[in-house]
């Protein structure tokens, strides 16, 4: 997983400086037409340029962020080990439905520690109806907001 944010924001720096450079080259191109100022670097320029530099690192690190915070990148559907369902209880609590093979599992989640609270040996939520139901809703979601 941290290699595939790594990998995402690497091709999102990289876009990036094309965009600048892009961007850079079509200004040059249109400085060209107008007079060129023999005055050197000032104080003014280095300054928009430092600003320039912090605003990308700033957007870099909100963007890892993000992505890191809504779950952007896919799990691993090999994985054993499957999240049906959360929900959460309060600003940093949840409770938590995994599917580990047949079994279903409720667990607690805190930042101190994850708790397990129920068992169930046979599923109480079924994967592919709960899969075609978030969809649906989140599609009737949108439909509704855009009328």
């Amino acid at each position: 997983m941290k290699s595939s944010i790594i990998r995402l924001l690497q091709s999102f720096v990289i876009k990036s400086f094309i965009l600048f450079f892009l961007i850079g080259i079509e200004n040059g191109l249109l400085a060209s037409e107008q007079t060129i100022s023999a005055e050197p670097i000032s104080f003014d320029s280095i300054s928009r340029l430092v600003l320039a530099l912090i605003f990308v690192i700033i957007v870099i690190f909100l963007s890892a962020w993000l992505i890191r915070r809504t779950n952007w990148i896919p799990a691993n559907q090999q994985s054993p080990i499957k999240t049906l369902f959360s929900h959460a209880i309060g600003t940093r609590e949840k409770i938590v439905i995994i599917a580990i093979g047949e079994k279903q599992l409720l667990l607690g989640v805190t930042p101190q520690q994850i708790s397990c609270l129920a068992t169930f040996d046979t599923p109480i939520i079924d994967e592919k109806t709960l899969q075609e139901s978030l969809f649906s809703k989140k599609l009737n979601m949108l439909m509704k907001r855009d009328l």
